[in-house]
Parts: C-alpha cells; structure tokens; sequence
C-alpha cells in the first residue's frame, strides 16, 4: 500500500506508507482514457516499405506516456524520478543483484555497438586533438582519450545519475569552463532532463547550476533544453539558453520554453514571441565570425513558430531573415570565415509526397551568400529504393537531421538523416558518403557502412579533414573526409566500451558452459553473443532494424528474435549462419509497435498480442492473443479471443510449472488478470484471477511466478498507483506489494528462487530490492550498485545457477547473481585474508595485477568509479603466468579494484592526482 488521494496515512519504520483508493477510476474511464491519448494511433505512412526499416523511438515512447498515466489524471509524473537522484542514498545489505561489491551488476556491454548520440564536441585543451566527449541520449557524458584508435576506451565521467545529455556550450572566454544541457525533445517522454551543468576545470567535476523547482507546477520545470550558446560579450561571457516543453496533458515546461540570457546578473527570459503571442523555440543557435547569432525555430508545443531563421548582433534583438512555408524544425550551419554564407535545412509538413491527400512530410534546403536573400538549393538523394528523393530524412526529420559546413572551404557541406552526404559545390550537387545497410541498391554502393539516423558531426580542430558522427549508432570517426565518396572503410565505428544501447528486452541462455546472451534494442537490432566473457562482449546483430521481444529456448536449441508489432524470426543454435532463419510472422498490422510475447518453451508455442485497429483512426481494436506453433518447422499461425479479453493485453506470461499442457497468464491494459489453459489446444480455458478487483486500475507490466503456480507477482506501469501485488493461492486473494517503493513506473520482477522472502524489481529509476517481500509492508532500497539509476525493461534469469540478466535502457545489458548464504566472514577479514595473495600496481594507465602465490585459478578483475560505475571488467589466466598488465583509461579520482575467484573476493581502493 502507498499512495493517499483523499483519506489514509501511515508511518512505519520511519518510511511514509502511502494507500491508493482504487475506486477513484473505473477501468472503463481509464480506458477511455487510454483510447483518446494520441499514442493510441499507430498509424505510420503506409506507403513506406517497412523491412528492416529505421524507426524513431516515438511510437515505443508514446505508448510508454500511455500505459504510465496516472489513471486518475492522465498524467506522467518523470518529476518524481527526478526527486529520487536528488535525494537517493543507497543502501547495501541484502544477498540480490546489485547489494555489494561481491554481488554488484556487471555490465556486459555490448562495447562493441552504441546507441542515440547527439553531442560530440573535441576537449579544446587536448594539444593532441584527439581526446573527444559524447554524449547519449539515455546513457550520460563520456570522454574518449583518443578517438583515432579503434581499441580506445570510453569512460563515463562527471554528471551524477543524468542520462539525458542533449547540447553543449564552451565558453570562448575560458576553455576550461564548459556547460551541459539535458533533455531531449524530439522523443518526447523518451529523455527528460534535470537542468543545466557547469564544469570549471576542463570536465574533471561538475555541478549544476539550473535544476528542476518541483515546487513549481509542470509547466514552469526545465526538462529539455534544446541549445546552448556561450557568446563572447566584449571580453564578458553571455550564456543563451533554447528552452523547450513537451505535452502531457498540460504543457510541462511550457512557461520557461522560449529564449533566456544569462549575464553577470543572473537569467532572464528574453522575450521573443510568436504572431500568436507565444514563445519562439529555438532547435539551433550559432555563431557567425563576426560574432552576431543566428537562430532556427521549431515549432512550441502549441504548433506555432517554425521553420524560422532568425539573425541578431545582441541576442535579444531579432531579424527575420527567412522563413520555410509550412516549416518546422530548422537546423542551420554558418560559415567559419564568411558572416553571411550560411546553410539550412528544415523540415517541411504538407508536402505531398505520396498519392493520397495526407498531410506528409519533407524537406527543404537553402543558403544565402549575403545574409539577405536565400535560395533553395538541391536535396541530397538516397541510393536506398525505400527513402524518396524528396525527403533523405525518410520522414523523421524531427528526429535525425544534421548540417554542417566545413570550417576552410564553404562549399563543401554535410548533411545527415538516414545516411550521410556530402557537397563540394555549395549544395548544388550531392554524394552519398555512408549507408545504413546493404539493403537493395545500397548493395552495390562502395562507401562505409554507418548505421542510421545522423544526428552530429564534429570536426577535429587541429585537422579539418577529421571528424566524428554521432548517430543512433553511436560515435563514428572518418580519417579523412576527403575520401568519403570512395572508401568503405574511412569512416568506421568508436564504440568501444560506449555502452549507451537502449534494450527493450533481454534473454539468457540456461548453458553455463555456453552463456548466451540476446537483446532486443532499439534501431541496433537483435544482438546476440554466444560464448561470453566475463564483463563487457562484442555482440553480432540477428535481424536489423528495431530489437523487439526476445527468447532463448530452455534447452538453447534455438533463438527468437522479433522486430516491431509481430514480426518474429526464429533462429537456430548454435548459431552457424544467418540462411537458416525461419520467417515465423511478418505482420505491421496487428499487435503494439514493441509487441508483448512469451515462449513456451516446452511446447514451443510462442504467444503473441494480436490485437487489431491500433494503427487505424477509428479506434476499432479488436483484443487477440496469437498462438504459433510449429516453430521449428512450418510455423502457423491462430489467434484467439474471448469475452474476458476485453482490452489489449500489456503482458503474457507463460506457466514454467505446468508441464503436460501450456498455462498463460495475461495481463491487460487497466489491470485485468487472465489465466488460459489447455493453451496448446484449439479449446483453451479462460479464466479471471482477480474477480474481486484487488488489482487497481492500471496496466499490467510483468507477471511472475514464486515457488509454484499459485504464487504470482504482478507489477504495473503507472504512476500514481500500487504496482505490486502477490498472491499465494493461484489469484483468489491478492495484497499489494508496495511498501516504501517510490511512485514511480515498475517494469519487471524477480524473487529470489533461494528466498522467497527476497525480490528485486525493476523501474524507471534503476533496480530496487526488498528482504521482507512476504511481509505486510516490505522495504525496498535501491540495489543498482554496478549499474546506472537507468529504466530497466527486463529481467531474465538462468535458474541453473541464478544468474540474472537485466535490461536497461540506455546502459547496455548487466548480469547480476542471486544468493541464498549470508556472509560469514567481514569484508575486512577477507581482504586481510587474500592480500597476501594478490598485488595491484599502477603504472601509469597500465593496472599491474600479480599473484604471489602458486595457483592455476582464472580470476575477475572488476575496476569501479566511486559512484558505482564499472569501468572495466576482465577475465584473468593465472595458469601459466603469474601477473597481468591491463591497459585502463584512469583521470584523476577513486578507484575501487574487485579481484574474485569461488567465494574470495579482494578490494583495493586507488587514488589518483594529477
């Protein structure tokens, strides 16, 4: 029990326990609610050829907004996370994934594949040019100490529990001074920021100077901040700041959206509005050689504002000078050595591209030479069969678009958004410099292979023809750009150890000789490894496009992987080639854009939300569960209703206890509970378990099973709700499970299978964990040790030995141990114990590990930040040699070293200065 809307407060232990009236909302008018939000219609431009294809994360994102309302409102609440980094303390006591050292969360990459980076800028006090920061979307600021090696590694570094890093600002006064904004805009609920950050000393420490007034009401909060500019005042340093908002059934951040100056004096609004009076939105701000700015618009969140070009000498002075008919985002690249040579590109609504009368989207590309009179200049034109001339962008221009001219030669430009394309005649003319895949016509096309969705470029500043990408992909680096149009391999991946990927799903293999590991992620694929090492892995994609659900069978006989609504592919093991792929659906018309599955495993059904009219404007939805069977084979297809099916299903789970028929329990989308059995026949059972309506109005997360069928455990997306709730008699009776967990969105859960009075789960806020799950108020803490305060989507785990692998979204996968022993020796007697075994020395960046003693063990090395974040992680021989040397990419700070090998564990604190 935990949250109060009219009547009851408790206090236990010191924790507010908070009891949620569930007749506040009836499912029906949640659902209705559920209906009318616009995440509803998953309607996308049906002449668009959809294999394999790129999509934004919206649709994921805003059905996300959807099943996270609060019923009773129709409200998200991200501000609650927020209270939650300013505030968390951990704690470490119990024996689950993540509560010490020992039983931290190990990050097990992929370091080989990022994911949505839209900052990369060069360190301007690096004299050797090389050493690069990035920024993700969902996965925080990282440097890089030289980006022209391949085998170079990315360290997470400086803004505490932040993962949504969105623009950035050097200040042309002070090259140590730098600044950090957050929150992405363009994906709405998908990157919620928490305010501006200030390093002073060159990126070493941070400390942020706008956050988030939670006590000021939803439209007054910074979440996402568009661009930052500092500009250079007569020797005084002026920051401008391009504040954005977003819709959530108010308009959250409205009221501070628009421009705003800060000078010796503080911040302040600089007003600049719109013919209907509301704010401009600036989505790009730069600066010309003779110091005046120029601005871009997109359009405010009550559509007015965009496709604007704006130019001042002052900043709060404005001079239109030009304007895209029917315009919306704009993004603008002004010239290195001419103040009125500049570039644009915008995206363009009511173009239309295809045959029907749709309002569809576009491009459009101009420059001036003058900084007066614009011409339109021509489009770039993808070699790929599936992307229009008309629009490079494939319609995702408020998503992927970027622009750039060179800093010696204003005829030569950039421009991304699938892929990537370059100008040597001032835009007359284009050439396509990368291609996302080998997909028809790109097959034959002999330039690198870059993934999807250009959101960046930076160019070396000591070599102009050098410059990195930064992409849905991650971070690319071209070695010499003056090659681009004829090289496959110019410009080629800088992953390494980058892990910003964003899982929607993750799957384990039970082998323990063979750990197989598989993800589904978002525009990366299905990424798989087989064989894994201990920490990080490379991992090799299954099927392109967006990773959705996916499975590993229980004897690793096959794989099944699935990209977006019901599209599944069965893949068998061990993995030998890719022709052997079995098509089990192909359908982009049934079922949510991340579809929600479960495998039966020992039927080899696999079951499936086959709901119908989700993607049609009149709202016809037709609730389905699809069964297909003959996996292996020829696999077919039924789909199934019933009259207790009455709305879309949100979760499937499959009985792991009934062995001789197939027993699915479902949840739905306001909280319904389902149990079919007999599901492997063509006349199943369908039942409710919850007929008193224990459960509250909201919908259903994940489903798990304790020690036999009759004990479930039920989470629920939404905020302002209980998102617990157990039963131990098969659903007759249920209690929630809530306790002191904070309100905030619960996507997944395990219990201990070693003690059931053990449970962790997984939330938009990290890993949370409880040794008290069976009693009436359970305490939860945060058990993320190892692994980031991210979104966790899943949790799967490998019963023959509890390992637990966890998905997150935006760190990458993590893999983490249950236990069932308490410790019976100090960490300090340990140590003592196993100093005499172990030296560590630092040489340098060069980490010397040496056994003292003879021994033929294999040994983890796990290296840590101080702030939990795993830095390295390697798997030491000491069979035939008794030291081993690790190249790790130190700055100054403390650093924790865990060597482990069966029950020992050693710990070893290094300071570094500079």
């Amino acid at each position: 029990m935990r949250r109060i809307f009219y009547f009851l407060s408790l206090t236990v232990l010191g924790t507010s326990i908070y009891v949620y009236n569930q007749f506040n909302v009836t499912r029906q008018e949640y659902q209705k609610l559920i209906s009318e939000h616009t995440a509803y219609h998953f309607g996308i431009d049906s002449n668009t050829n959809k294999k394999n294809e790129k999509f934004p994360p919206n649709l994921y994102f805003e059905r996300e907004h959807a099943l996270e309302m609060n019923p009773r409102t129709g409200r998200t609440s991200p501000e609650n996370i927020e209270v939650l980094k300013a505030s968390h303390q951990s704690r470490a006591r119990f024996r689950v994934p993540g509560e010490s050292d020992e039983l931290a969360w190990l990050d097990r990459g992929p370091d080989n594949i990022g994911g949505r980076t839209r900052v990369l800028f060069y360190d301007p006090n690096d004299t050797s040019g090389k050493r690069v920061f990035a920024g993700g979307v969902s996965g925080g600021l990282w440097v890089n100490n030289d980006i022209t090696d391949e085998n170079s590694l990315w360290v997470q570094i400086g803004i505490d529990e932040n993962l949504s890093v969105s623009c950035y600002a050097i200040d042309p006064n002070d090259s140590n001074i730098w600044y950090v904004g957050t929150g992405e805009s363009y994906t709405n609920n998908d990157g919620t920021g928490n305010g501006l950050w200030k390093t002073t000393n060159g990126g070493a420490s941070w400390a942020r100077i706008i956050d988030i007034n939670f006590d000021q009401d939803e439209p007054a909060r910074v979440y996402f901040l568009n661009q930052i500019i500092a500009w250079n005042n007569g020797g005084s340093t002026e920051l401008f700041l391009a504040i954005d908002g977003a819709y959530d059934y108010d308009f959250v951040g409205y009221s501070f959206s628009g421009s705003w100056q800060q000078t010796s004096a503080g911040f302040s609004r600089v007003v600049h509005n719109t013919p209907e009076n509301s704010p401009y939105v600036y989505s790009d701000i730069e600066i010309a050689p003779d110091n005046s700015m120029w601005f871009a618009t997109k359009n405010n969140v009550y559509g007015h504002g965009g496709g604007k070009i704006f130019r001042s000498t002052n900043g709060v002075d404005f001079t239109e000078k030009y304007s895209f008919t029917n315009g919306d985002r704009v993004e603008l690249s002004v010239s290195k050595q001419n103040s009125n040579t500049v570039y644009a590109v915008a995206e363009i609504f009511n173009k239309n591209l295809g045959e029907d009368n749709n309002v569809k989207k576009g491009v459009q590309l101009v420059k001036t030479l003058d900084g007066l009179d614009f011409i339109e200049i021509s489009k770039p034109n993808d070699v790929d069969q599936d992307i229009t001339p008309e629009d490079f962008t494939r319609g995702q221009a408020f998503y992927d678009l970027m622009l750039e001219v060179d800093p010696d030669d204003d005829n030569i430009v950039y421009a991304g958004g699938i892929d990537l394309f370059k100008s040597y005649d001032g835009g007359n003319s284009w050439s396509q410099i990368s291609k996302w895949s080998n997909n028809n016509d790109l097959f034959s096309l002999r330039v690198s292979l870059v993934h999807a969705d250009q959101h960046t470029l930076a160019f070396s500043p000591l070599d102009h023809n050098q410059g990195v990408f930064g992409n849905d992909g991650g971070v690319y680096f071209c070695e010499d750009l003056s090659s681009v149009e004829s090289s496959t391999s110019v410009i080629s991946s800088r992953n390494k150890n980058y892990n910003v990927t964003q899982f929607y799903s993750a799957a384990i293999g039970q082998n323990i000789n063979n750990e197989m590991l598989l993800g589904g992620a978002q525009d990366n694929g299905s990424l798989f490894v087989s064989n894994a090492a201990f920490g990080m892995n490379s991992y090799i994609d299954l099927y392109g496009g967006d990773g959705a659900k996916v499975f590993i069978d229980k004897d690793d006989d096959y794989a099944i992987v699935s990209y977006v609504f019901n599209t599944y592919i069965l893949q068998p093991l061990p993995l030998l080639s890719y022709n052997n792929q079995i098509l089990i659906e192909k359908d982009e018309e049934s079922g949510t854009f991340i579809n929600t599955a479960d495998l039966d495993d020992q039927f080899n059904l696999l079951y499936t939300d086959g709901t119908t009219g989700y993607r049609n404007d009149t709202l016809d939805i037709a609730p389905a569960i699809s069964r297909f069977s003959n996996l292996k084979t020829t696999p077919e297809r039924d789909d199934f209703t019933d009259p207790l099916l009455s709305e879309a299903p949100t979760a499937i789970k499959v009985s792991p206890f009934t062995v001789n028929s197939s027993s699915v329990l479902i949840g739905t989308e306001t909280g319904i509970l389902l149990k079919v059995t007999g599901f492997e026949t063509e006349n199943p059972l369908w039942t409710s378990i919850d007929n008193a309506e224990t459960i509250n109005v909201g919908a259903v997360s994940d489903i798990s099973f304790g020690a036999n069928e009759d004990e479930i455990v039920v989470t629920l997306h939404n905020y302002g709700i209980n998102n617990i709730y157990f039963t131990t008699d098969g659903g007759i009776n249920w209690v929630e499970k809530d306790g002191n967990l904070p309100d905030i969105p619960t996507k997944a859960i395990l219990l201990n299978p070693l003690d059931q009075n053990e449970a962790i789960v997984g939330t938009n806020f990290g890993v949370w964990r409880t040794e008290n799950f069976r009693d009436e108020l359970p305490i939860w803490v945060h058990s993320q040790n190892g692994m980031s305060s991210v979104k966790v989507t899943q949790f799967d785990m490998r019963k023959t030995d509890q390992t637990v692998l966890a998905s997150t979204y935006g760190r990458g996968l993590f893999t983490g141990h249950f236990s069932g022993v308490r410790l019976s020796n100090s960490i300090a007697d340990i140590q003592n114990d196993l100093n005499s075994v172990f030296r560590i020395n630092r040489i340098d960046k060069t980490l010397e590990i040496k056994k003292n003693v003879p021994g033929d063990e294999v040994v983890n090395v796990c290296i840590y930040k101080m702030d939990g974040a795993l830095m390295l992680a390697r798997e030491l021989n000491f069979m035939r040699k008794s030291k081993h040397l690790l190249e790790v990419p130190f700055q100054s700070g403390v650093y924790l070293v865990n060597i482990s090998y069966g029950t020992q564990h050693f710990s070893q604190k290094i300071v570094l200065f500079d």
